[in-house]
C-alpha cells in the first residue's frame, strides 16, 4: 500500500503519480518517516505481506508511541458488507470506501480532508 501526502491540488499538466503527492512505501514510513503526518492514507485491505487491518493497527500504534498527530486512514475494499465496515472502523480506519474508487470519490475524500485540516485551495 502507499501513503499519499497532499501538497497542492492536481494540475491537468501533471501526471497522476506526481500531481498532488509524494508516495512512500510502507517500509519507508515504518522506518525513517515515523514522525511524519500524512494528510490522507489509502490502504487496500487485501495485501500479500501485511493486510490492511494490520497496517492500520501498526500506524495507530506508531502514532501513540511517538505521540504523533492522528493520520486519516481510508480503507479500500471490494467487500461492501456491514461486517467489513465495522471491523475497519474498529481497528482504526477513519473511513470505509468500496471499490472501484472513482475519481470523483477520491476528489471528495481529498476535499473533505483538506477542509478538516483548514487548508484552503483553488479548485
Amino acid at each position: 500500500f502507499f501513503f499519499l501526502r497532499i501538497r497542492r491540488p492536481p494540475r491537468s499538466t501533471q501526471s497522476r503519480s506526481s500531481a498532488a503527492s509524494d508516495v512512500y512505501k510502507r517500509q519507508e514510513y515504518m522506518g525513517a518517516k515515523k514522525h511524519q503526518l500524512f494528510h490522507l492514507i489509502l490502504i487496500e485491505l487485501i495485501l500479500p505481506v501485511m493486510d490492511g487491518y494490520d497496517a492500520a493497527e501498526s500506524i495507530r500504534e506508531l502514532e501513540q508511541v511517538f505521540k504523533c498527530p492522528k493520520n486519516y486512514i481510508v480503507a479500500l475494499t471490494s467487500d461492501n458488507s456491514k461486517k467489513a465496515e465495522k471491523k475497519c472502523l474498529s481497528v482504526g480506519f477513519d473511513e470505509f470506501v468500496v471499490k472501484p474508487l472513482k475519481a470523483q470519490k477520491l476528489c471528495e475524500l481529498v476535499e473533505k480532508r483538506l477542509a478538516d485540516l483548514g487548508i484552503d485551495y483553488a479548485t
